[in-house]
């Protein structure tokens, strides 16, 4: 038009000026859009995580800060959940010795089962699985931090909880175990009452170092295939008569018996 004449060169000008300050202005509102609904995304706060939250910790109508973090609650996640634990550093280099030497037979990561012990002494039904053992030693507790990840289905488990943990991380085919009933104790030594090959009872000073279950690991003072007494020891004196009914104990289970054959397990 303009270089038809049909419009005047200043009619042209003006046009092209309110053309560009409306173009401006159509980008002025959507920024202005933009962030009116950044705003109302912050208004809306989403977890990371799925999970039940606890009580607020800010009200409605409370002052919050805009340059600075301000906790509105925590959101703990149940199902599954994480079990961190420790294992006293001493315990991880005997293992690693052990499995070192061939004594025992160490156990994949993925493939360690995980036992819950719940504060009344009952395992929880469900097993875990070990996701991680730290490299380093907690110099202050002389330990390692592991952490374990348990299903939790019906929320039995409930976070800031203190429970204890049995997880078998190697197998020692050479183990003596025995129940716990089965040992005698004093205040210099640990003994238990073993039936010989002419059934006289025989009272033999043995080191129990650890428990695995209900029963303790043997590691000095039986060899294997002695006959233990594990139903009331100390009422059978050391050569005394006896006629023992033996029983072999099962593999994850030590039910009353009047006389046993320790056997290996895993520990």
């Amino acid at each position: 038009l303009v270089r038809d004449r049909a419009v005047s060169e200043r009619d042209h000008t003006e046009a092209v000026a309110d053309d560009a300050q409306a173009r401006a202005e159509v980008a002025s509102a959507k920024a202005e859009l933009a962030r009116a609904q950044l705003q109302l995304d912050y208004a809306t706060v989403t977890a990371p995580i799925s999970g039940r939250a606890r009580r607020a910790l800010v009200t409605e109508g409370a002052l919050v800060g805009q340059d600075q973090a301000t906790p509105l609650t925590t959101v703990e996640q149940l199902d599954p959940i994480y079990v961190n634990f420790s294992q006293p550093a001493a315990d991880v280099d005997a293992l690693r010795r052990a499995v070192k030497s061939g004594r025992a037979t160490g156990i994949a990561q993925q493939d360690v089962a995980v036992t819950l012990l719940r504060a009344d002494g009952t395992a929880y039904p469900l097993k875990g699985r070990l996701l991680f053992s730290d490299l380093a030693v907690d110099p202050t507790t002389d330990t390692v931090a592991m952490r374990a990840l348990f299903p939790n289905p019906d929320r039995e488990l409930l976070p800031g909880a203190y429970v204890r943990i049995a997880l078998d991380t190697a197998i020692d085919r050479q183990a003596i175990l025995v129940p716990r009933d089965a040992l005698l104790r004093t205040a210099d030594r640990t003994s238990v009452r073993v039936v010989g090959a002419n059934d006289k009872v025989k009272d033999v000073e043995v080191v129990a170092d650890r428990m695995s279950g209900r029963d303790w690991r043997i590691t000095r003072g039986l060899s294997g295939g002695e006959r233990v007494i594990v139903d009331d020891p100390a009422q059978f004196a050391p050569d005394t008569a006896v006629k023992p009914v033996e029983q072999a104990l099962p593999a994850k289970a030590a039910p009353p018996a009047a006389a046993s054959n320790p056997a290996a397990r895993q520990t």
